[in-house]
């Protein structure tokens, strides 16, 4: 197997089996899970998640992709026709490309669509009119 993990990739097979050995465990090495005829992985759900390709994130994680809001506080600004919200924080999540994603937002209470404009760590929700309790906000989930 060509597993790797770790800082810088500095760990594989042979040394967990020797982890395992020198601490009386037992390793066992699963097959790899296949999906559209591609290795199931974290490097390539990173990918999907990377280049904005939520379906293939849903497949791969068998759920859609999710952003752990709790990092986050909110501050608005509305127009005639939106409010949006800008998040104030960093996350250590992976985040998509640059663009404007359809979401489900999820409060503590409720859900609501909206669109998720994202550049770098820059993230802005946008709602139609009419949105107002914002401080629950609990998760993003990504359609």
């Amino acid at each position: 197997s060509d597993f790797r993990c770790g800082h810088n990739l500095d760990t594989g097979v042979a040394e967990l089996s020797d982890y395992a050995t020198q601490n009386g465990l037992e390793l066992k090495v699963l097959d790899d899970v296949k999906l559209f005829g591609k290795r199931v992985s974290s490097s390539l759900i990173r990918g999907a998640v990377l280049d904005g390709d939520f379906a293939l994130a849903k497949s791969l994680l068998g759920c859609p992709y999710r952003l752990d809001c709790s990092p986050f506080e909110w501050s608005a600004s509305s127009s005639d026709s939106s409010l949006s919200l800008i998040a104030n924080g960093r996350t250590t999540q992976v985040l998509p490309k640059a663009g404007r994603h359809p979401v489900r937002v999820v409060f503590a209470d409720k859900e609501s669509s909206a669109f998720l404009c994202a550049e770098g760590q820059f993230l802005r929700l946008e709602f139609p009119l009419g949105q107002k309790d914002f401080s629950t906000i609990q998760e993003i989930e990504f359609l």
